[in-house]
């Protein structure tokens, strides 16, 4: 499960790791910094996609999409530092990056970054201001000290939500009386029992990114060793400078030592490091690096379809356009497997039977839909249809593109002439792919955002694509619930790909995971203003009709 944290971004000064895998819900009022996680992503993405290393750029197109435009709006107004710090575990490994600025200025300048290999306890530290690297190799000891202490949380972690299980079970005993003491004194406890969850859930998260990089003792690391790396301008190159480096001082060390001279206080150090070779480092950090280059976001921001007739191919504006535009570049042919997902998907939201896409003097696209044997326009077809068409237009680009990527991509590694192949074994699958929406829900009407929860299941069991979701939509979240249920994906040895974090409005909470039950609800409420919204209507509704009658 992969994890995002920060300090002093956005809204929040500090944020605690919160967990994204699977089909990620954020769902919270406006303002309440869901943005702001996205565009943590979109930054670290980023960072690793493009030179150079000394700097993080607030200046890509699709960071000035999700709004981040200078160093002086990203940092928290209040700071009392002037630097952010991003923290991201994903696969096997923990990324702390840390960045300082001038407020007005497109870049922020990168001061430290941190990679923890958590599987095989290593770390490197890149100290890009003072230009020196230090890699630390931990002992077995440290990461086993942690297990136990997880151990501890995860049974008692255990133990409140079976507590909470049963509070509920009595609280929706029909002859209870919501009015009575009971009652009562059964939702404070509930309250109290869900407080103490959060708050080791909080605590399991902050001791995992803490124990990795947290002050050990002498006796628990192997070695720690600094190189400077001059002029050189890529991690790959650093970390190979670093290893030739270090071998050849070990040498030379090594020699003098059998001349009868004092060995010097790295003397250990590289004497560890030769022994436990190299390559162990190396296979690593180019991992690492594979694994960097070939994680990819899709981002698809909440802008609303133009309702026109032709799409202009240079109209950057118009995402159906551009969405169309790709679709015919990736050459997408009838019969394939993106064209069939088109195909099933605008039938099943109610756009129509098939498509068909024509140039005209090589500057527009016209997309016309066959409905009812009749084909017109998608313009004539309405917000909510071409909403939908937009949708899964750029999902079927994004499988087209992995499926190119898996096929002309490499996972080995060449270093001085040699080449290492990956650790499959321990490292899994490199290619990943994480689609962030904003807002899918915009103009379709209350069935149709239902079928959405549908829609991302679907893709991402079948292409091992996940999704992270910005919605205000209550019926999607419903329906993953249904979902959930039906499927009973709570029910060991079922994975429930289906994750809610509710960012609450009040600047002082943190954002808190609901998580499902066996029989699909929740196992703590929304804030107010969400699920409660329509029941208060109703309840107000008929306040004023008894008033009426009276």
């Amino acid at each position: 499960m992969n994890k995002i944290g920060f300090k002093n971004f956005r809204r929040f000064q500090d944020f605690n790791p919160l967990d994204y895998s699977g089909i990620t819900f954020l769902v919270g009022r406006n303002n309440a910094g869901k943005s702001t996680l996205v565009k943590a992503l979109l930054l670290i993405d980023n960072y690793f996609k493009v030179d150079p290393i000394e700097s993080l750029s607030f200046g890509n197109n699709v960071l000035e999409d999700a709004n981040i435009v200078t160093y002086g709006r990203a940092k928290n107004h209040q700071a009392q530092e002037n630097y952010i710090k991003f923290t991201q575990e994903i696969e096997n490994y923990l990324i702390e990056l840390t960045v300082t600025g001038e407020n007005d200025k497109a870049f922020a300048n990168v001061h430290l970054l941190s990679i923890t290999d958590i599987s095989r306890k290593l770390n490197f530290i890149f100290n890009i201001q003072n230009g020196f690297i230090r890699v630390v190799k931990y002992r077995e000891k440290q990461i086993n000290n942690f297990n136990l202490e997880e151990k501890f949380i995860l049974e008692e972690l255990y133990d409140l939500n079976n507590q909470i299980n049963k509070t509920n079970i009595q609280l929706a005993d029909p002859s209870l009386k919501k009015t009575s003491n009971e009652y009562i004194e059964l939702l404070v406890m509930r309250e109290k029992l869900l407080f103490k969850s959060q708050n080791l859930e909080n605590l399991k998260y902050l001791n995992h990114f803490k124990s990795v990089n947290s002050v050990v003792e002498k006796d628990e690391v192997l070695f720690s060793l600094d190189e400077d790396f001059g002029d050189l301008k890529s991690f790959s190159e650093i970390v190979d400078g670093f290893l030739r480096q270090s071998m050849l001082q070990y040498e030379r060390e090594f020699q003098n030592v059998q001349n009868g001279e004092q060995a010097s206080e790295r003397f250990e150090d590289l004497r560890a490091l030769k022994e436990l070779e190299p390559a162990f480092i190396e296979s690593s950090f180019s991992h690492f690096m594979t694994l960097m280059r070939n994680i990819s976001i899709a981002y698809m921001g909440a802008n609303p379809a133009k309702q026109s007739a032709l799409f202009a191919i240079r109209d950057k504006n118009n995402a159906l356009a551009q969405a169309i535009h790709e679709y015919k570049q990736l050459n997408i042919l009838e019969g394939e497997e993106e064209n069939r997902f088109v195909l099933k998907w605008m039938q099943v939201f109610e756009v129509g039977d098939d498509f068909s896409i024509s140039m005209h003097a090589g500057e527009a696209y016209e997309m016309r839909i066959l409905s009812n044997n009749v084909r017109i326009h998608l313009a004539d077809k309405g917000m909510g249809s071409i909403q939908a068409m937009l949708l899964i237009m750029r999902i079927a680009c994004v499988i087209k593109r992995i499926k190119l990527a898996e096929k002309n991509s490499t996972v080995n590694h060449v270093v001085d002439g040699k080449e290492l192949k990956q650790d499959s074994s321990n490292y899994g699958r490199i290619n990943k792919t994480t689609v962030i929406i904003e807002e899918p829900e915009l103009n379709l009407h209350p069935a149709l955002q239902s079928k959405l929860a549908d829609l991302f299941l679907d893709v991402h069991q079948r292409f091992n694509i996940d999704f992270l979701i910005e919605t205000h939509s209550e019926y999607i979240l419903r329906r993953s619930q249904v979902i959930v249920a039906e499927n009973e994906f709570e029910v060991a040895p079922n994975e429930n790909p289906f994750c809610v974090h509710y960012f609450p409005k009040d600047y002082d909470q943190l954002p808190y995971r609901l998580d499902y039950q066996e029989d699909g609800s929740f196992n703590r409420n929304f804030g107010d203003g969400f699920f409660d919204e329509a029941s208060s209507s109703t309840l107000e509704l008929l306040k004023l009709k008894r008033q009426k009658k009276a």
